[in-house]
């Protein structure tokens, strides 16, 4: 048996993928910013097109095609606190026994690796720190002299499919991270992915 999961995208929220149109990077950037002063509007394009740019970057080592990236909306400008790319594996599995097994190598493996219940099935989260550096610094249109002291956080969670098919990934990708807010970030990105609503054609 083989399922298609279907997402909705959080109320509030924009869906950004890459190329032309009304979803792209340079589309979704310049909306996000129309409300800025025009005095400020283009140092904060700058920032919002490069936190988008950061998010396709942070996934794109993967072994995956990148389905889409969600930001939330209604930012006036600010820099982007979060993106959420959204992945399709080329990991697959044959049956949900061997999708456990999967998951519990993943845990025995990487010490932050935490197990969670979404709508869509378990969920297997693991997460990293990246510190600053001059790529970051760029990305957002910054001086790397002027970056806070801080790292970017990256939390990836698993879901694998309910039964014989290929496996989906969120990655959250937090650009400026204090290093005691990590668990609140967290906490954040578990309560965004167990929220989400899945459909699933069988």
């Amino acid at each position: 048996m083989t399922a298609t999961l279907e997402m909705t995208v959080p109320t509030g929220w924009r869906l950004v993928t890459r190329g032309d149109g009304p979803h792209s990077v340079e589309t979704v950037a310049n909306d996000l910013v129309q409300d800025v002063p025009s005095s400020d509007r283009s140092a904060r394009l700058r920032e919002v097109r490069g936190a988008l740019e950061a998010g396709f970057a942070s996934v794109a080592a993967e072994d995956a095609e990148v389905v889409s990236l969600l930001v939330p909306g209604g930012v006036a400008g600010a820099r982007l606190p979060i993106t959420v790319a959204v992945l399709r594996l080329t990991m697959a599995t044959r049956s949900s026994m061997e999708a456990n097994r999967a998951l519990a190598g993943i845990a025995a493996q990487d010490p932050t690796a935490r197990l969670l219940a979404t709508d869509a099935g378990p969920a297997m989260r693991t997460h990293s720190l990246a510190a600053f550096g001059r790529l970051h610094a760029e990305r957002l249109g910054l001086d790397e002299r002027d970056l806070a002291d801080g790292a970017a956080l990256h939390a990836r969670y698993l879901l694998p499919p309910r039964g014989k098919g290929r496996w989906l990934a969120l990655v959250h990708t937090v650009l400026m991270v204090e290093p005691d807010s990590v668990s609140a970030w967290l906490e954040l990105c578990d309560a965004l992915v167990t929220a989400v609503q899945w459909r699933r054609d069988e």
